[in-house]
């Protein structure tokens, strides 16, 4: 097989950027949490019930819904993109090891039956 149809994983490379990823999630995660607690720091500002509260509420509250639905669906998309990036990393890893092993286990095998008849 020619190198150009090889296919070549740096173990280190793979575990490190899987943690950055990993890291990214978590960062994301903790910001959603952050808007969310503080979501509650700036609901009223439109007043209460004077014409112009009853005319901007209506419309905070969807924006309020809808942002939090689209910060909820990016930050799941960056969970999701991590948990993906990590899980294939470990299949390539443990694929690799397994491959590693079963060629060592051949070339053990294939050098032992080579010496059995030899004296």
């Amino acid at each position: 097989m020619s190198d150009a149809n090889a296919y070549f994983a740096d173990p280190a490379r793979l575990q490190a950027a899987s943690q950055q990823i990993g890291q990214v999630s978590d960062l994301a995660q903790k910001m959603l949490q952050n808007f969310l607690g503080s979501l509650g720091d700036t609901d009223g500002w439109e007043g209460e019930n004077d014409t112009f509260a009853k005319s901007v509420r209506p419309n905070e509250v969807r924006e309020r819904e809808t942002t939090t639905e689209t910060t909820g669906a990016v930050v799941k998309a960056i969970v999701a993109i991590s948990t993906g990036t990590t899980d294939n990393a470990t299949s390539i890893l443990t694929t690799q090891a397994s491959n590693t092993d079963a060629i060592q286990q051949q070339a053990g095998s294939s050098s032992s039956s080579s010496n059995s008849g030899r004296r």
